[in-house]
């Protein structure tokens, strides 16, 4: 009985030991990259349906983990990143909703070719 609980906590310890390191390998925080995807997605929406209020809280809640994230990336995703985020707060202070949907769309690009 002892040998099997202790071949399963070995078993289990080693499952856990591999799933740290597969974590710890991801330098990206996932938390501002989740921030950034969920927001991206209702600006499009609310952008579509001209809710101006929404659109400038999803904004400001895009720049505000973009600042997080800035921290963790190289120079080339960082420069794509705040291209995208500078796209978008400008189509939202000229309240254009065309170029509100099409920067948050490329900003959602952007954010799944970091994470891959």
């Amino acid at each position: 009985m002892n040998k099997i609980l202790i071949a399963a906590g070995l078993i289990l310890s080693m499952g856990c030991t591999l799933t740290v390191s597969v974590l710890a390998e991801s330098s990206v925080p996932m938390g501002p990259v989740h921030t950034i995807l969920d927001n991206a997605t209702e600006v499009k929406h609310n952008a579509s349906i001209y809710q101006w209020v929404r659109v400038n809280r999803e904004v400001d809640r895009i720049v505000a983990a973009e600042g997080k994230l800035m921290k963790s990336l190289d120079a080339k995703n960082a420069a794509s990143l705040k291209d995208a985020v500078k796209s978008l707060r400008s189509a939202r202070l000229a309240h254009d909703s065309d170029k509100c949907v099409d920067a948050a769309s490329s900003l959602v690009t952007i954010m799944n070719s970091i994470v891959k």
